[in-house]
């Protein structure tokens, strides 16, 4: 609602008691604010133990010096620490030490992150922690600060000549099609041009009957080869005079004409996709093609969250199933560390490699920078799963409630959406854009929608005009021997 104040001059002094009573009144609320917060804040003046997890993104990674003590943590959940700090009052410390990198225990004798937590060693745990239903009963787990996609990783397809270009516009039989028409036209048109029939009547003395007989009579001038370079040429569109005015063989050259226009129409309009398109098809598109790819393998981070979350599902359809059986198939599936398994992405064994989006982000660009500038690695366009990421404290803890409060304002006010799109280890590099993940598709502009043809996009021509050079060249010197004039007169003289 807008209030609009009179100009007058005894208004003034109103005007300014107003905004005195509302600043008075902010104050006052504020100052109750800071004081009802500092009753029920149980992080008021504290100091928590925590446990940075560095699974599955790279955002998630902790600073280790020359010594290798753990100083401290980087990324989006550094982030959101300093603002829970600053917004309740509160100090922490990162435990060090700790050996494992497993979220849970994998056996006996074997200590999860969470045992800390459950054990009280540790008030929290923060980062990538993917939440679950066994998780909910050992520990509280806070409300979800990211949410997080599953997509494999493939070698980027390499360009190769595009021999077949000129060959796939028409399915074969339509050039088998095209070749027994070439052959009809030219049968046709040397048979219709080169003879006309004439019924001619003559009368006997005894039964003085009608007799009927064909004369055959040359209308051109056109031999078998002329009606042959005649049907391919007007298929160039290069045409060819023939001297005959018969009405029957101007239609079939017309007919011929039109099917030859559309013939190469429809072949030119096809043939700029094929020419342009890739050549050579990625390994697989999504996840749902492994179930039709059998030479295929899937490879997972050992341990690791996509690898709890697959191995742990129950379930007996759809993609989780699918990706469970391949990942037991193959005896080398969990690999670690990381450059270990993009190794083995980059080995040509057409193998893929799943994890989060940012995590595989985040891979591209560093392998990016480690190769020379060449882009050898590309996320699939669809995704297969969505995971929901929380922290993880101990059951029933004090702090579960204002923490939760803490990660809801800072979706309210966007600081975690807001680092995540800031963070520079996730761009990838505009020569790997080929091939996007789900979500982060762009619209390009006209320049970037435009390439160039390279002479790889023409290979097939040319292999075919080196071809037809080739033969030219055979009948050239063909005819050269045929032709070549005689030396026996010589001799005899």
């Amino acid at each position: 609602m807008l209030i609009s104040f009179s100009r007058k001059p005894n208004a003034l002094p109103h005007v300014r008691h107003f905004h005195l009573i509302l600043v008075v009144v902010n104050v006052i609320r504020c100052v109750f604010t800071e004081a009802k917060h500092s009753i029920t804040n149980p992080l008021n003046g504290q100091h928590i133990r925590l446990i940075a997890n560095v699974l599955i993104l790279e955002n998630e990674v902790n600073i280790n010096n020359v010594s290798g003590a753990l100083e401290g943590m980087k990324g989006v959940s550094y982030h959101m620490m300093d603002y829970l700090t600053h917004r309740f009052n509160f100090t922490y410390s990162i435990i060090q030490g700790i050996q494992t990198t497993s979220v849970q225990s994998k056996g006996q004798g074997d200590r999860g992150l969470i045992d800390w937590v459950i054990d009280g060693t540790a008030e929290l745990m923060v980062g990538p922690i993917i939440m679950n239903h066994a998780r909910f009963g050992l520990a509280d787990l806070t409300l979800p600060w990211y949410q997080s996609y599953g997509y494999l990783l493939i070698p980027k397809p390499q360009p190769q000549a595009n021999l077949t270009s000129v060959m796939k516009p028409f399915q074969w039989p339509v050039w088998v099609a095209l070749l027994v028409s070439i052959a009809a036209v030219v049968v046709s048109m040397y048979f219709v041009s080169h003879f006309r029939w004439s019924i001619v009547s003559s009368f006997t003395h005894r039964t003085f009957s009608r007799r009927h007989k064909i004369i055959f009579k040359k209308s051109c001038n056109t031999s078998t080869t002329m009606s042959y370079l005649y049907a391919i040429g007007v298929l160039l569109s290069q045409g060819g005079p023939c001297s005959s005015r018969k009405l029957a063989v101007r239609v079939l050259a017309a007919a011929w004409c039109l099917a030859a226009a559309v013939l190469v129409n429809s072949y030119s309009s096809v043939l700029i996709t094929y020419i342009l398109a890739p050549n050579n098809p990625p390994l697989i598109t999504s996840a749902y093609d492994l179930a039709q790819k059998d030479d295929v393998y899937l490879i997972v981070d050992k341990g690791r969250g996509i690898d709890i979350l697959i191995t742990t599902s129950t379930e007996k359809t759809g993609v989780l199933k699918e990706l469970r059986q391949r990942v037991n198939s193959y005896p080398h599936s969990r690999c670690a560390p990381r450059s270990q398994c993009i190794a083995m992405v980059k080995s040509g064994k057409r193998i893929t490699y799943g994890s989060s989006q940012e995590y595989l982000m985040s891979a591209m660009k560093e392998d990016f920078q480690t190769s020379g500038g060449k882009c050898l690695l590309e996320i699939v366009s669809e995704g297969y799963m969505s995971t929901i990421l929380g922290w993880v404290l101990q059951k029933r803890s004090r702090y579960t409630d204002i923490i939760n409060k803490g990660i809801l304002e800072m979706h309210r006010n966007g600081i975690i959406q807001l680092h995540w799109t800031l963070d520079p280890r996730r761009a990838i590099p505009p020569q790997c854009k080929s091939a996007k993940a789900k979500g982060n598709k762009k619209k390009k502009n006209t320049a970037d929608q435009a390439r160039q043809l390279s002479l790889k996009d023409l290979t097939g021509a040319f292999i075919i005009l080196l071809i037809g050079w080739g033969i030219s060249v055979i009948v050239f010197l063909g005819e050269r021997l045929a032709h070549r004039p005689s030396n026996k007169g010589k001799f005899l003289n």
